[in-house]
């Protein structure tokens, strides 16, 4: 039973330390992901006016506005891959490792206890089942190897009384 309840300590430790782990990696990801969002927003506010107004002058006001859109979407898209590209820390998988290994012989070790409980529960059907054959049966259910020890007993309990 030692061993199933270290199993079990291992597998919630290594369970909460996977959960922080992962949160750690989320919120990680969460706060570049807004601070990416500020800046690339202020940036992004004056590299459209300027952008714009510089392109206004050669190209028109339609045809500035529209490379000022595409510009803000490539700037986009490489902040929303680099977010993307986080990897979760190495401990991680050394920690699901001892998570699948407490797992494992905690299945294990239930097996065992189960194997236990079905042998207990057959043995009990056994004694069941000759009780009953006894009730009902007192004398025919003896087996010889009863009877011998107990008529010998018996004849030596009588014969020392008649002396």
């Amino acid at each position: 039973m030692n061993s199933l309840t270290r199993n079990l300590n291992i597998l919630w430790r290594s369970e909460r330390l996977l959960a922080e782990a992962e949160w750690r990696r989320s919120s990680r990801q969460i706060t570049i992901l807004v601070l990416a969002g500020v800046f690339g927003l202020l940036a992004l506010i004056m590299l459209n006016v300027a952008g714009f107004y510089w392109l206004a002058t050669t190209y028109g006001t339609a045809q500035a506005a529209l490379a000022v859109a595409v510009a803000d979407i490539v700037i986009a898209a490489v902040l929303a891959v680099s977010a993307q590209s986080l990897k979760t820390a190495p401990e991680t998988d050394m920690i699901r490792e001892f998570r699948d290994s407490a797992l494992a012989e905690i299945e294990t070790e239930a097996e065992a206890f189960q194997t236990h409980l079905v042998q207990i529960r057959d043995d009990v059907k056994t004694i069941g089942a000759t009780v009953s054959k006894v009730a009902a049966d007192p004398i025919g259910s003896l087996s010889p190897a009863l009877l011998v020890p107990a008529i010998n007993a018996f004849t030596t309990v009588v014969r020392s009384k008649k002396k």
